[in-house]
């Protein structure tokens, strides 16, 4: 074999398990700030009342905002607090009731 064919799929082994490991960083990532914002998320909702109510539409509210939004939406504050509060929070309200 030719020592730059040899060469060049060796590189792409190494390029397409570099890709492969910043693919899994990324998931282990995007995981550990999903647990980590619905824990924070909760908390935060459900501060100012303690009521079984107020806990259940808290979780609700985090379940649906991580299951209809993705990591980067979540980051950006603006856009999640107004997406939560037209989308959301109506929905968890209502099947609480």
């Amino acid at each position: 074999m030719n020592r730059k064919f040899v060469a060049a799929l060796i590189l792409a082994g190494l390029v397409a398990a570099g890709l492969i490991s910043c693919e899994s960083f990324k998931k282990g990532y995007d995981e550990s700030f999903i647990k980590s914002w619905k824990e924070s998320f909760v908390k935060s909702c459900a501060k100012d009342d303690d009521s079984q109510e107020q806990k259940d539409i808290c979780q609700c509210v985090a379940d649906k905002a991580v299951e209809q939004m993705t990591v980067e939406q979540l980051h950006e504050v603006d856009y999640s607090i107004n997406y939560i509060k037209e989308h959301i929070l109506p929905e968890c309200q209502q099947g609480s009731q």
